[in-house]
Formats: structure tokens, sequence, C-alpha cells
């Protein structure tokens, strides 16, 4: 591959906030039609792309959690699925740049996942760690925001 005539890191970066904040854009509007459904997980997976090549180990975690917010979304929980384990194991092997808020929202959107799933135990053990991270969180913002993504407050 031959060099681009641009600064590639800064348009990986770039990329991946435009992406990432474009795709929580569809996951959060009310309806989406079916288009808008495809260009969110496309949105979200172009963010986790340009993530890779520029970010450290807590994007990789957000952008993982993205994409489990956005299948559920799309109504597709076995992909989803994929996506929040791969997000755990990031976040439980000592993420170091994980925040409160970046725990509490991957708690909560375990739960959101398990609880629609036929995985009896670990919809309400997710719920319960959920609620303990949001209600530890400082800012009544990061609890609104949980509470609108996930239904967790």
């Amino acid at each position: 591959m031959s060099e681009p005539p641009f600064d590639l890191q800064r348009a990986h970066r770039w990329f991946a906030v435009e992406f990432n904040n474009e795709a929580w854009e569809l996951v959060e509007k009310p309806q989406r039609s079916p288009e808008e459904t495809r260009r969110m997980l496309h949105l979200a997976h172009a963010a986790a792309l340009h993530w890779s090549a520029v970010g450290k180990p807590i994007n990789a975690e957000r952008a993982e959690c993205l994409l489990a917010t956005a299948y559920t979304a799309a109504g597709r929980l076995d992909t989803a699925t994929l996506h929040l384990e791969l997000a755990l194991m990031l976040s439980d092997n000592g993420c170091e740049d994980e925040t409160p808020f970046d725990r509490a929202a991957l708690l909560a959107c375990a739960a959101n996942i398990y609880q629609r799933t036929a995985d009896d135990a670990e919809g309400p053990r997710y719920a319960r760690l959920a609620r303990e991270a949001v209600e530890a969180l400082t800012e009544a913002d990061d609890r609104t925001v949980i509470a609108k993504l996930y239904g967790i407050s």
C-alpha cells in the first residue's frame, strides 16, 4: 500500500470520532428505518476499525460496547452478545483508562442484553451490578444517559 497524501493517524482519529458519534445518534433514535439500522451497524463497525488503528484499549472497549448496543437496538442479540463479551473481557482485564461511567454503561449493556436472552442467571446478576455502579456515579447526567440507553437507574 502506498503512502497516503494526508496524515493517516489524524484521519483515523477523525473518522473514529465522527462514525462513533453518528452511530450513537442512530442508537438513540426512537424509530429507525431499515436503512438507518444498517447504517447504524456500519458506522459502529467503521468506528471500531478506525479506533483499532489509533486508539487505546479503552477505545476498543467502548467500540465493543457500542457494537453490542447497536446490535441490541437492531434486534440481533446473538451478535450483540459476542460484542458484549469482548467488551467485558477488555474491562475485566484491567483497562487502565476505564472510568466509572464506562464500567456502569458496560454493566448496564450486559444487563440489557442478558435480560433479553435465555440466560436466567446472568440477567439479574448484571442488573444488580449495573444498578450498584450507576448509583455510585457522581454526575446526574451520567445516570440519565445510562437510564435512557439501557433502562437502568
